[in-house]
């Protein structure tokens, strides 16, 4: 990743006219109220989605820092001028378990390139798997990591045995709706970022 909007320009405006749509909430027929709701977190997270399926990274990461297309001259400002604007405090797009998930895999992507604060995409992805400023000392249950150990244990058992890419998780953890507690495993980031570097 090029990191462009630290350098004040997005990598938002590199996007082809199509994928540029993609940015726009009334493409969908969506009528999102400004004030960084949770219909328009999960909206700009979809479409962080379908940018890093289209190998989109660096746009994709700006939207989940909370860049959109009507907001790109403030947002270059504030990444060039850093403290200096409140553009960053009022874009509060990564703290989901969710947006971690994808940033992780937009950073994990990078691999070896150092980006962010110096560091490899794999260390930017494994402080973004533990809840970047959340701290996490796990990474949260979540149901993609939930559906990552099913297919994982179904194509490669033994690779997730032997290369530790799924953990149990403790009962306590894993709580039914019933109150009864379950056994499970769980996918787990960090080995597979660990397997990928």
């Amino acid at each position: 990743m090029e990191y462009g909007l630290f350098k004040g320009v997005s990598a938002l405006r590199s996007l082809y006219k199509d994928e540029a749509r993609l940015l726009d909430p009334s493409h969908y027929g969506l009528q999102l109220h400004a004030g960084k709701s949770k219909a328009e977190a999960s909206f700009y997270r979809a479409v962080a989605i379908l940018l890093l399926l289209g190998g989109n990274l660096g746009a994709a990461h700006e939207v989940l820092l909370g860049v959109t297309s009507a907001e790109l001259e403030e947002a270059e400002h504030a990444a060039i001028h850093p403290g200096q604007t409140p553009w960053a405090e009022q874009h509060p797009w990564c703290f989901s378990d969710t947006s971690d998930l994808l940033h992780a895999a937009i950073h994990r992507l990078e691999g070896a390139h150092r980006g962010e604060g110096n560091h490899t995409g794999y260390e930017n992805a494994s402080y973004w798997a533990l809840g970047g400023p959340k701290s996490l000392t796990k990474p949260a249950r979540h149901p993609v990591r939930e559906f990552l150990a099913e297919q994982a244990l179904e194509v490669a058992p033994l690779l997730c045995v032997s290369g530790g890419l799924l953990f149990g998780a403790s009962p306590a953890e894993t709580d039914n709706d019933d109150g009864s507690e379950q056994q499970c495993v769980v996918w787990d980031d960090l080995a597979f970022i660990d397997l990928c570097r």
